[in-house]
């Protein structure tokens, strides 16, 4: 279940649930790649979705709960973190090689995938409000291609 974006925290959609309209300049281009990625424990699931152009990341990120309620949403542009290599480990302690996006708009928030098939992406931010959500597993809860 992919889920409308809207978010109070100041980001982009409405309270309602509606989807704001992408930019014809974003629509005309071409991305470098695009991914789908899903994560369930328990009642919660997170869902992302990101289109990459160079070092930028268009991105809809929402966790849901109950299979039906949208909890949290937000939609917008991370930059790539250049410099530092950085890297996530799997469940098996198997450690990869991640890009790291990073918005910081209106929260703070680390879109973290990996880098050399995009397959897994790992969300780190320190919007309290996820941390409710999702609990301790908020920055370990693997979202898979």
């Amino acid at each position: 279940m992919i889920c409308a974006i809207g978010f109070a925290c100041s980001c982009n959609g409405g309270l309602d649930g509606s989807e704001q309209k992408d930019s014809s300049a974003q629509k005309t281009r071409q991305f470098d790649w695009e991914g789908l990625y899903r994560s369930s424990e328990g009642t919660v699931e997170q869902v992302l979705k990101a289109s990459v152009l160079g070092d930028e990341m268009f991105f809809k990120y929402a966790v849901v709960a109950n299979s039906d309620s949208l909890c949290y949403a937000l939609s917008g542009r991370a930059i790539l973190k250049v410099g530092d290599l950085e890297w996530d480990d799997d469940d098996n302690g198997v450690a990869y090689a991640v890009d790291e996006y990073v918005y910081d708009s209106a929260c703070y928030m680390a879109i973290r995938i990996e880098a050399d098939s995009h397959r897994r992406a790992r969300i780190v931010t320190d919007d309290e409000r996820v941390w409710k959500l999702i609990g301790e597993n908020a920055t370990t809860m693997m979202l898979m291609k």
